[in-house]
Order: structure tokens, then sequence, then C-alpha cells
């Protein structure tokens, strides 16, 4: 008897969920390190905390449980004291312990995220010039501005607010061309 690994030997819909589980288990066993976080106050790099956290928890799927618990042993310095704080606040005012991260999450985006900051997102991609970018770097920061404030509009408002920032001598060229929608 021969053996044939050729697809026509297998059913897919057999075959698809077994190699994605293999492939979701093999992903669970990964070494993966997250960062320490230190509130330098800085939201960027606390966003790019939370963000790099969260993508851990879903390779690991991580329950908010056990996601709560990898984030606060990943807190160091002044954002450990902190946490510390504020369960010990929380205990002496009888509220209930944090344990779930999406819990904790509210608190630390309280506590590192200043109430301007989304605003101040705004401001930036509302007021942002090509200057003295190249296209690809202008395109870049509006895109990348774009996506932190979670702005969704239509794609062809999109392009005119690109266009419209542009340097006049590349802008006049470009609205002369067919628009090509920007990411999805």
């Amino acid at each position: 008897m021969e053996y044939s690994s050729s697809h026509e030997d297998f059913d897919d819909d057999e075959v698809r969920p077994r190699r994605l589980r293999h492939l979701r288990d093999d992903l669970q066993d990964l070494k993966v390190k997250a960062l320490k976080f230190d509130c330098n106050l800085n939201p960027k790099n606390y966003l790019d905390w939370v963000q790099a956290l969260e993508r851990i928890f879903e390779l690991k799927d991580y329950n908010d449980e056990k996601a709560f618990k990898l984030a606060i042993l990943k807190m160091k310095g002044d954002a450990s004291l902190w946490y510390e704080h504020l369960k010990k606040s929380r205990a002496r005012e009888a509220k209930s312990k944090i344990k779930t991260w999406s819990k904790l999450k509210k608190h630390i985006d309280k506590r590192f995220l200043p109430p301007s900051y989304k605003q101040e997102l705004y401001l930036k991609i509302t007021s942002l010039n090509q200057e003295n970018l190249k296209v690809e770097e202008y395109i870049k920061e509006f895109e990348q501005h774009q996506m932190r404030v979670g702005l969704v509009e239509e794609p062809k408002l999109k392009i005119a607010r690109l266009i419209k920032r542009l340097s006049p001598s590349i802008a006049s060229k470009v609205e002369l061309q067919p628009y090509y929608p920007l990411m999805g």
C-alpha cells in the first residue's frame, strides 16, 4: 500500500481545521517576551506597550484574567508603584479587586492617557502639511495619525484631505491624476 500526500486524498473540510489547530498549538508554545512598562507619561509609549501586550494575549489565546496577570507582571518602576497604590486604595474603599485586563486597562488609560490626547491627535491630523517632508514620508505620517485616532472616512474625502495638504506644486499635479484608495 502506497501513501500519497496529494490533496485529493483528503477532504479539505477535515484537513484545514486540523492544520489550523496545529498551527495555533505551535504558536501557543512560541516563547514571546512582553515589554516592561515604566510610566514615562509618554502616551505613544504607553499605547505601544498596550498594543504589544494585546498581540501576545491574542497569540497565546489568553483570557481576560490571564492577560491581567501578565500585564501587572510587566509593570515596573512608577507603573508598578501606581498599580500597588491603586490596589491598596481600592481595598481601603472596600471596592472589588481588579482581576481582568479590560478593567485594569480602563484604569491605566485614565492614568496614562491625558484627556486631551485624542483631541491632540485630531488636531495633528487636521493640520498636518507636507512642508519639508518627502511625499512618502507625508503619506506615512498622514496614515499613522489617521490610524492612531481611529478616523474612518470615505476614501474620496481622505484623498481630498491628503491632497489639500501637499505642497501646491505637487498637489496640482496629483489633482490631475485618478486617485487610488489609501489603506483600507
